[in-house]
């Protein structure tokens, strides 16, 4: 079972945290996919509606082996198995219809076969949470809230943990 902290981030927030993780450790940011098996680091993160956007890996060649892949061929395309491999999944958190959408950040500690992973990794991946819980706010839902979305917030911004799909009302009619 992996560890985790949910949080709110606006835009502002999210350039921070990344820079201030940077110097915990160099990092790269890595695209949740790949069409080679070898995934390059990103140098801007993907805008909102570019193909896989929202969920990113965050890796540090200083503190992590390199990443394991796989091949998923109805896809066509590599990803990386979170399981065996030292990254931290980036589920950014973003703006929706004045809603900021709840992210996460999240890493297995354990591999397939219940072995910690390298020190090294569990001591940057808890670094990474520890950022996010003394610069942010912690909500009574035990989310943090970043200065940036807690001032969106204080505007009239609401919080919302996922984004779903329209309400349809279902009506039956009797016979």
């Amino acid at each position: 079972m992996g560890k985790q902290v949910n949080f709110y981030m606006c835009a502002a927030d999210e350039i921070e945290f990344l820079e201030n993780a940077n110097k915990i450790a160099p990092l790269s940011v890595l695209e949740y996919t790949s069409k080679t098996e070898t995934f390059e680091p990103i140098s801007t993160l993907p805008g909102k509606g570019v193909p896989g956007w929202f969920q990113l890996w965050l890796w540090s060649a200083e503190r992590c082996q390199s990443p394991l892949v796989r091949w998923v061929p109805q896809q066509r395309y590599f990803v990386i198995d979170s399981v065996d491999s030292e990254v931290v999944e980036f589920a950014r958190s973003h703006e929706h219809d004045h809603s900021i959408i709840r992210g996460r950040l999240w890493a297995e500690v354990n591999t397939r076969e219940s072995n910690s992973k390298s020190q090294a990794f569990v001591s940057w991946f808890e670094s990474l949470m520890k950022l996010i819980k003394k610069s942010y706010r912690k909500l009574p839902s035990g989310d943090y809230l970043g200065p940036g979305a807690d001032r969106f917030v204080a505007g009239g911004g609401l919080l919302r943990q996922m984004l779903t799909g329209p309400v349809v009302k279902v009506v039956h009619h009797l016979r």
